[in-house]
């Protein structure tokens, strides 16, 4: 009787041990497969992509325009070129255009040679062809673009006139370009949150950013350039900006 008391004592306490042993075994590999996980992925990170779009009105506008004579003699040619700037200004000082605004580039002249039976030039001067080259600029964007439209009208005055298309920009585009940036990146952070809100994850510290082109375009361009595109045609305009961000995942 003795005897099998012991037994079954040396029984139990195999059991004991064996249990024991398992557990430890089990427990040691959970850890070990948690350890190797953290190794395996010590830098989890989530990219994503924002993007904000920003309509802008411009504040201020450049417009060229020149005028060009023909004279047989070059004293004629730098007369009559005096006469038509007189004439081209009294009409934009019509225009409310002041002085102040007017820039008048060096007149450009060129030597026009007479030329023989087979088109080439000869070297027996027939006459000068003076140019005159303006630029106005003023804040108020709207006249700029009105007058632009309307200067044809002094070739009916028969002045050789051309008028280039007015450039608008905006003096505070550093501070929009900024503003639009910060828009983005709240995108993307909004982007990331989102991606990660079925799980129990949450959105860590940024490990990197890179900013897309910058585009500024007319208000329903879907142009995309990977140079950007910078539009001056336009006095409203629609900024877009891009960015990508990769954020650390805990």
């Amino acid at each position: 009787m003795k005897r099998q008391k012991l037994l079954r004592t040396g029984n139990n306490a195999i059991i004991l041990s064996l249990i024991i042993s398992l557990a430890i075994i089990f427990s040691t590999s959970i850890i070990s497969k948690t350890l190797l996980n953290l190794k395996k992925y010590p830098n989890e990170v989530i990219e994503v992509t924002g993007y904000a779009q920003k309509f802008i009105i411009s504040d201020h506008a450049k417009w060229e325009c020149k005028f060009s004579v023909v004279d047989s003699t070059l004293n004629a040619a730098y007369e009559l070129i005096e006469e038509q700037y007189k004439a081209v200004s009294t009409y934009l000082l019509m225009n409310k255009i002041e002085n102040k605004q007017i820039t008048k580039h060096p007149l450009y002249v060129n030597t026009i040679y007479e030329k023989d039976a087979k088109g080439k030039n000869t070297n027996k001067i027939a006459g000068y062809s003076i140019t005159q080259r303006l630029t106005i600029e003023s804040d108020n964007v709207n006249r700029i673009k009105k007058i632009s439209e309307k200067s044809t009208e002094l070739i009916g005055a028969d002045i050789n006139f051309v008028s280039m298309e007015p450039e608008f920009y905006c003096s505070n585009l550093d501070g929009i370009k900024i503003a639009v940036l910060a828009e983005a990146s709240m995108n993307a952070k909004e982007r990331a949150e989102s991606m990660l809100k079925t799980t129990r994850n949450k959105v860590g510290p940024i490990r990197s950013s890179r900013m897309g082109v910058f585009q500024i375009t007319t208000p329903d361009s879907t142009n995309v350039s990977d140079y950007g595109i910078n539009d001056t045609s336009t006095i409203k305009k629609k900024i877009t900006a891009v960015v990508t961000i990769s954020y650390s995942i805990r």
